[in-house]
């Protein structure tokens, strides 16, 4: 319960000192825990605690240094476990660190590639979700502006995604990153590290 929640939100907090091997090592280490299977219309078989898989995913999702080809794979998982009735705000701050154009610690080469994340944006603005704020919040650090024509997506993709944004309800300030190249501030990096989530996501005590 608690105490195995406590175990995955350090190892989140760690995962910044770990190796690109190390990191490697975790994530092969829970694929047989995440990738359960599924039974009864999408729910897991129930040998994770709810809370524990949702700090597990956050712990995985700080790996920054993992392989792309990890990334995605977790991505599109946990893309695949967000249903309206049941998904957290952690979920989709999840998907956005493994989808993120703009890392804090691991290397460029370690960025999931326009075009699969992309095809996440599109999955998520297609849903009916009930607190858009963590959605929005998730879209754009996935779409925001580097100035990397690798690692940004195509500017019609962004004005439309914008356009969408608008429409939940998004302020301008909040979708400033998807029009103009600006450096993540002390408050969008702690965010960023799970510490200081934006407004409209509440964790739980730790």
């Amino acid at each position: 319960g608690q105490v195995r929640a406590e175990w995955w939100i350090m190892w989140r907090r760690v995962a910044a000192g770990l190796s690109p091997g190390q990191q490697r090592q975790i994530s092969q280490d829970l694929s047989p825990v995440l990738q359960e299977s599924k039974r009864g219309g999408g729910r897991s078989s129930g040998r994770i605690a709810a809370q524990e898989r949702l700090e597990i995913w956050m712990a995985l999702a700080n790996l920054e240094a993992m392989q792309v080809d990890d990334k995605e794979r977790w991505g599109a998982q946990l893309l695949s476990e967000l249903h309206p009735k049941r998904v957290k705000a952690q979920h989709f701050w999840s998907l956005s660190r493994l989808g993120a154009r703009q890392l804090l610690y691991g290397s460029i080469d370690r960025v999931v590639s326009p075009r699969v994340v992309g095809g996440w944006i599109e999955t998520l603005l297609k849903g009916k979700w009930r607190n858009p704020r963590p959605v929005i919040a998730a879209v754009v650090h996935m779409g925001r502006r580097t100035g990397d024509q690798v690692r940004d997506l195509p500017g019609a993709h962004l004005e439309a995604i914008r356009t969408a944004l608008e429409k939940m309800g998004a302020t301008q300030k909040a979708l400033q990153p998807l029009t103009e190249v600006i450096p993540l501030g002390r408050r969008e990096e702690s965010v960023a590290f799970g510490e200081d989530l934006p407004g409209g996501i509440v964790m739980r005590a730790e």
